[in-house]
C-alpha cells in the first residue's frame, strides 16, 4: 500500500474541509479505495483519521461552535448506528450512497433550497438521526450533515465549526463500533499516525484560506461542493 498518497490526500483533504466545510473525508476515502485499500479496511482507517481531522477542526474554530444544536444532534443519534446496520444488511452500500446522493439534490435544488428553513431543533434532530443511521455504512457521511448546517443567521466559521464537531462524533462512534466488531487499529498505525498528523497542518491552513473568503462566495462554493458531491454519491454504484 503507497503510503505517501495517502498521506498527501489526508493534507488536501483536510485542508479542503475546513474552508469549505467537507469534501476532504470524500476525497481521502474514494483515493484510499482507489489505491488498493479493501472497503473493510479503508472505512475503519478513514474513520481514525477524520476523528483527528475533525478533532483538529473543532479546536481550531472552538470559539464559532454552536454546542446547543450539536447536543441535540448527538442526543438523537445514539441509537441509530443499530438502525443503520440493519439497512445495510438490506440494502448494498451502492444504493445507500445513490439515495443519500438523490435526496441531497433535491434539497439542494428545489424550490426551499436547502433546509435552513426548518426550525433549529427538529433540524439537528433531523441530522442525528441520519448522521447515526447512515455514518457506520456510509463511511463519508459529511454531506449528509452538511445539509442542516448551513443556516440563515449562522456566519461561515460558525457552519464549518459545528459541522466539524457533529462529525467528530459521528466517526467516534464508527470507530467504537469497529473496535467492538474486531478491528484491529492497532496494526495500522504506521499509516494512521502520519495522515492524522498532517490533517491537523491542513486544518490550520485551511483556517487561513477561510478567513479570506467573504459569506457570499463561502455559501456559493459550499452549495457547488455539495452537489459535486452529491453526483459523486449517485454515480458511486457504477464503479463501485
Amino acid at each position: 500500500m503507497p503510503y505517501v498518497p495517502l498521506i498527501l490526500l489526508a493534507f488536501v483533504g483536510a485542508l479542503l474541509s475546513v474552508f469549505l466545510g467537507m469534501g476532504g473525508g470524500v476525497l481521502l476515502l474514494g483515493g484510499m479505495l482507489l489505491l488498493g485499500m479493501a472497503t473493510s479496511t479503508a472505512v475503519p482507517v478513514h474513520a481514525a483519521v477524520q476523528l483527528i481531522a475533525n478533532g483538529s477542526r473543532v479546536f481550531a474554530l472552538r470559539k464559532h461552535v454552536r454546542w446547543r444544536p450539536f447536543v441535540i444532534y448527538f442526543v438523537a443519534s445514539l441509537p441509530f448506528p443499530w438502525l443503520g446496520l440493519q439497512i445495510a444488511l438490506v440494502l448494498p452500500e451502492g444504493a445507500l450512497r445513490f439515495l443519500i446522493g438523490a435526496m441531497i439534490l433535491f434539497v439542494l435544488l428545489g424550490p426551499k433550497r436547502g433546509l435552513g428553513r426548518i426550525p433549529e431543533k427538529p433540524a439537528f434532530a433531523i441530522a442525528g438521526v441520519l448522521g447515526g443511521t447512515f455514518g457506520v455504512v456510509v463511511g463519508a457521511f459529511g454531506p449528509v450533515v452538511a445539509l442542516f448546517v448551513l443556516r440563515e443567521g449562522w456566519d461561515r466559521r460558525e457552519v464549518i465549526a459545528t459541522q466539524a464537531v457533529c462529525q467528530t462524533w459521528g466517526h467516534l462512534q464508527k470507530i467504537l463500533f469497529f473496535a467492538w466488531a474486531g478491528f484491529a487499529f492497532v496494526e495500522y498505525e504506521a499509516l494512521i499516525l502520519p495522515m492524522a498528523a498532517v490533517t491537523i497542518v491542513g486544518t490550520y491552513g485551511g483556517r487561513y484560506i477561510l478567513g479570506k473568503l467573504d459569506e457570499a462566495r463561502f455559501r456559493l462554493l459550499y452549495r457547488i461542493v455539495l452537489a459535486l458531491l452529491a453526483v459523486r454519491l449517485l454515480l458511486s454504484p457504477l464503479w463501485s
